[in-house]
């Protein structure tokens, strides 16, 4: 019997494969260096590439996972790799840093869902019972990771009710880094690794943002800004020079000034570009009963600071600037209510801007853009200035731990205004929003707590 021939036709090369599969592909690796690999294969991959790497900037959940969104699709991922044990991501604290809180509280790590199914005991932060903390910063990139024993000593013994709210790096990692807190024994930390830790009290500020090398703005939920010039001593731990309101809101007649003697509020001599001199007349200054800051009412050594950490509780909680307030206009049931919430972010050209963003909140269904206000702080007026528009090429990407200003590329649009925390972005070019898709698990988290994290640009 004759032996049957099987024909085999040659195998297709992997560059024959169909780009709408290889864009599939591409969504299933977010990291930048796996991305890198891919476009190497081959000529066809390298210019599938170019046409799909479009993605915006990571979600990061405060468990560790995230969630990319692009033109490929919206995805969840899991817990990123090489993230420590038992760590709870607080936020950004630059490009490609993430903060991290090494603790056994779980509270902020454990999801909506797992909170009100599983332990009764997560519902609510409890301001009896406390828990240690060490806290670091994490490159996910490149696995560098640098203790921050100075935020230790100030804030590693605290209550389940006490936040962390935003870790900001000025530039590097062994320079100044701001840190809020929800705590009014601590309003902002300044820290810089293995030099030491300078703690501000009483402040009521909600959001920082550094502006140059040696001034650190914060805003408060009466919408005032303040300025804090900063300095080193002889071992380069941060100091504060001089603390006051630059921008001021109006008192009605025969009101007082509760926050008189926290702040100096003479700022004639600013130059135009918003920087103030050093040179001041000290019999001005004791007429209108203000000085330079005195960094030891502010507890500037790290055993005071520890010796105070110890008190720290539910008590003394600094406002975190959300006004929430019932929508008579729209007849939903249950009640739907406004919920408004303030961003302070430096823009690409240098201007300090303000971001009101008015949320419509039912109670059992997501929460949607209803509106934003966009303000430039104007210090020479001393003023709030409305902005119509952001400048060309220019897209903000806003949450309660990190704020970033950048240049629309990829799949960032220029005009745009993106939210950590809602289902929508907002357009400044017909001033409304429109949706933007997140996946499922996204919503199952606190939602205040989402961060944006930018992994390294893929040039392709």
């Amino acid at each position: 019997m004759a032996s049957a021939e099987i024909s085999t036709s040659p195998c297709s090369s992997w560059s024959d494969l169909l780009p709408d599969l290889l864009g599939l592909v591409i969504a299933g690796l977010p990291f930048p260096a796996d991305r890198a690999r891919f476009r190497a294969v081959c000529r066809a991959w390298h210019s599938v590439a170019r046409h799909h790497m479009r993605q915006l900037p990571w979600i990061v959940l405060p468990d560790g996972s995230f969630c990319t969104v692009g033109d490929d699709g919206a995805a969840l991922f899991s817990r990123i790799a090489g993230l420590p044990e038992n760590v709870t991501c607080l936020g950004s604290a630059a490009d490609g840093w993430l903060a991290l809180d090494s603790t056994d509280d779980v509270f902020r790590r454990t999801n909506i869902a797992e909170r009100f199914c599983v332990d009764r005991s997560l519902r609510q932060p409890r301001c009896d019972v406390k828990h240690a903390h060490a806290y670091l910063l994490h490159d996910p990139f490149s696995g560098e990771t640098v203790p921050l024993p100075e935020l230790d000593s100030i804030a590693g013994d605290v209550a389940e009710t006490f936040e962390i709210r935003k870790v900001l790096m000025r530039s590097t990692t062994d320079d100044v880094i701001a840190v809020t807190t929800s705590n009014w024994n601590c309003n902002i930390i300044l820290c810089r690794p293995g030099k030491g830790s300078c703690v501000l009290d009483y402040l009521r500020v909600i959001d920082v943002a550094f502006h140059g090398d040696q001034r650190l703005y914060g805003i408060t939920p009466e919408e005032e800004l303040v300025a804090i010039d900063l300095a080193e001593d002889d071992r380069g731990k941060p100091i504060v020079t001089k603390l006051r309101r630059v921008i001021k809101q109006p008192l009605a007649d025969g009101e007082e000034d509760p926050w008189l003697w926290m702040y100096r509020d003479d700022y004639s001599d600013d130059d135009d570009d918003g920087n103030v001199s050093n040179e001041s007349s000290s019999d001005q200054e004791d007429e209108a009963g203000n000085s330079d800051y005195d960094n030891d009412d502010i507890g500037s050594s790290n055993e005071e600071a520890e010796q105070e950490s110890h008190s720290f509780n539910g008590d003394g909680q600094v406002p975190d600037g959300v006004v929430i307030v019932e929508d008579k206009e729209t007849p939903y049931q249950p009640k739907a209510y406004i919920v408004t919430t303030r961003r302070l972010v430096r823009s690409s050209s240098g201007e300090l801007l303000m971001v009101r963003h008015h949320q419509q909140a039912p109670r059992f269904s997501r929460a949607c853009t209803r509106g934003v206000e966009i303000f430039r702080a104007d210090i020479k007026a001393g003023k709030w200035v409305p902005v119509n528009a952001l400048a060309q090429g220019e897209a903000l990407f806003l949450s309660r731990s990190f704020c970033k200003s950048t240049g629309a590329y990829g799949g960032i649009e220029e005009g745009c205004i993106y939210f950590a925390d809602m289902d929508d972005v907002f357009d400044t070019k017909c001033w409304a929003p429109r949706l933007l898709g997140r996946p499922e698990q996204w919503s199952r988290a606190a939602q205040p707590l989402l961060t944006w994290l930018f992994p390294p640009q893929l040039l392709v």
